[in-house]
């Protein structure tokens, strides 16, 4: 995946190309974010699961996924 906003000589040296790092750059970011607002990453999270879970049926998606 090639970067465009990352140009040598104007704060990059070299552009890269690890997706790891740009993940977690962004996960970082997002973490700060969380924090500054004061959110519960956790409770908003087991909430958001607990909402997928009564919207989509376990039993059908993994019936789906066997199927392939």
């Amino acid at each position: 995946m090639r970067e465009g906003y990352k140009v040598r000589g104007l704060g990059h040296e070299v552009p890269e190309n690890d997706v790891a790092r740009e993940f977690g750059q962004a996960f970082s970011l997002f973490l700060q974010l969380a924090n500054r607002l004061g959110v519960d990453l956790e409770k908003a999270f087991i909430e958001e699961i607990e909402r997928m879970e009564r919207r989509f049926d376990p039993e059908k998606w993994r019936s789906y996924l066997e199927e392939g």
